[in-house]
């Protein structure tokens, strides 16, 4: 089971856990209701669907990037219920874990400076334990076992009921007449209220294209290479170094025939190619990739592969020195100058390779360098 897919159950038995609390404490809920087709789904909406009074979204600490995504969809959350419902609505959010010591503090700001209320559980409940304790054993239950979504649930709320207990007095105090929505965001909300009524309704949804996704692996062949995707019919009579460059970035798999060797592209970028309009929005975006040269090197160590090989023989030239000094030295030139072994990039690209080399993710670096007390700026990714 992925991470992904850990982290989704870990959310449906949080949530599962909450659905407990609020009924112990005798307040009412509608849970995961679509009130609009074209909004987001909240986890709760308090008392009703009708009339709600508070709406709540349950979030969890994650990786930096998967966090700033929830961050985002929780605010297209709360702008599309306070537009729907009023800007009186209560947003709440409630945060699992320990965003202390998990995320940057600016991540948390940014999720908590758009809800009206705020509550990270273990940090307001009298027992803490407890609450810290009951995450810890939900976590346990959504990692890959033979227990259901439902009975970890049912698990938790029997065998946990100090930690439910802790936060029952949270629940009676928030979810109350006196609970109010921040006064100084009122006014966003009433013009996101505006602006949603300017829309009017939403057009007719058409068939998936995926464009944006078909448009980065445009990027992902050089010039030449793309004007081949475009005016060759057949992919068995593309070029070696094409159908060499689309196996390797897998946007085909490679195919063998009486006729030789065959590549089949993926469906999607196949109905991209065949738009009229494609090289032209490709070019849109080599513009800006003239323009930003840390993103056009980026986008040459994808399509280049003379490139990829001039960084490998120098990297294990470095290697072969086996001196440690001498690594370290041209880490340090590296990170002083765009041009490091005439292959010009705004990374420390030797570090990239490093990391390939020892087969361990940036993640792991970071850890290690925070736990040798190493992050001088706090920055919580240091290699990165």
């Amino acid at each position: 089971m992925s991470q992904t897919a850990i982290k989704t159950r870990l959310g449906l038995i949080l949530q599962g856990v909450l659905g407990h609390i609020l009924t112990q404490a005798g307040i009412s809920y509608a849970e995961n209701v679509q009130y609009d087709a074209d909004c987001e789904t909240p986890d709760f909406l308090i008392p009703n669907a009708e009339e709600p009074r508070f709406v709540v979204e349950i979030h969890q600490t994650d990786a930096r990037d998967s966090f700033c995504m929830k961050t985002l969809r929780a605010f297209t959350a709360v702008a599309e219920a306070k537009a729907h419902f009023g800007e009186d609505l209560v947003s709440v959010n409630v945060l699992f874990s320990d965003p202390q010591s998990e995320l940057p503090e600016a991540n948390v700001r940014a999720l908590f400076g758009f809800f009206d209320v705020n509550f990270v559980p273990r940090n307001i409940a009298q027992n803490a334990d407890a609450v810290v304790a009951l995450e810890e054993e939900a976590l346990r239950l959504a990692t890959p076992n033979d227990c259901a979504v439902t009975e970890a649930i049912a698990t938790l709320c029997s065998s946990h009921r100090a930690g439910i207990e802790a936060l029952m007095p949270w629940a009676r105090d928030t979810f109350r007449d006196s609970t109010m929505a921040r006064p100084e965001l009122i006014p966003m909300w009433q013009m996101e209220g505006q602006r949603v009524e300017n829309l009017g309704d939403s057009p007719d949804v058409g068939s998936n294209t995926y464009y944006k996704r078909a448009i980065l692996w445009s990027l992902f062949v050089s010039d030449e290479q793309f004007q081949e995707l475009l005016t060759v019919p057949n992919a068995i009579d593309y070029s070696n170094a094409l159908k060499d460059q689309l196996i390797l970035t897998k946007l085909g798999e490679e195919r063998r025939s009486l006729r030789g060797r065959d590549v089949e592209l993926k469906p999607e970028f196949i109905q991209f190619l065949c738009d009229p309009e494609a090289a032209r929005l490709r070019g849109l975006c080599e513009q800006r990739l003239e323009q930003d040269e840390a993103m056009r090197w980026f986008f040459e160590d994808i399509r280049n592969q003379e490139r990829r090989n001039q960084m490998a023989e120098n990297f294990f030239k470095i290697l072969d020195s086996e001196s440690q000094d001498t690594i370290s030295s041209s880490v340090l030139d590296n990170l002083e100058s765009n041009s490091f072994h005439d292959i010009n990039h705004n990374r420390c690209w030797i570090v990239d390779l490093i990391a390939r080399y020892l087969g361990v993710s940036h993640n792991e670096f970071n850890r290690q360098i925070t736990s040798m007390n190493c992050d001088y700026q706090d920055l919580r990714n240091p290699f990165n």
